[in-house]
């Protein structure tokens, strides 16, 4: 059932932006089956796993860092796992060159982390 429900709100980009606990309402409250948030999210996360990858993700900090595990080893990685984990914020509103005072790395390993963030955007539509 919870499985149903959350295939039920994926939006047309692979996207659930509907929270949890709006899921969990509908549950009881449509098909009288009643579960946790804790319960829906264990469902969630294999439905994740699932291909396409990015498919069924919450728009969020999450979706960038579930994009970047499932991408080959990349030199780079943990630099721009790190930008999204910490400087999230900072990365959404493009201010690259703070955060590569913070990461204390060149120009060229920016680059290189910006290419490989962009390329593992969870947005079907770049």
């Amino acid at each position: 059932m919870i499985g149903l429900q959350l295939l039920g709100s994926i939006e047309n980009d692979g996207y659930i932006r509907r929270s949890l606990q709006a899921i969990v309402n509908d549950l009881a409250l449509s098909q009288g089956f009643y579960c946790t948030i804790e319960e829906v999210e264990q469902v969630l996360k294999k439905i994740q796993t699932f291909d396409p990858p990015y498919w069924c993700q919450k728009l969020t900090r999450v979706s960038f860092v579930a994009a970047l595990s499932k991408r080959y080893f990349h030199l780079y990685v943990s630099n721009a796992t790190k930008i999204i984990e910490e400087y999230f914020e900072e990365f959404s509103k493009k201010h690259y060159e703070k955060i590569q005072k913070r990461l204390n790395i060149t120009d060229d390993q920016m680059k290189c982390v910006l290419v490989l963030l962009l390329s593992s955007t969870p947005n079907q539509d770049r």
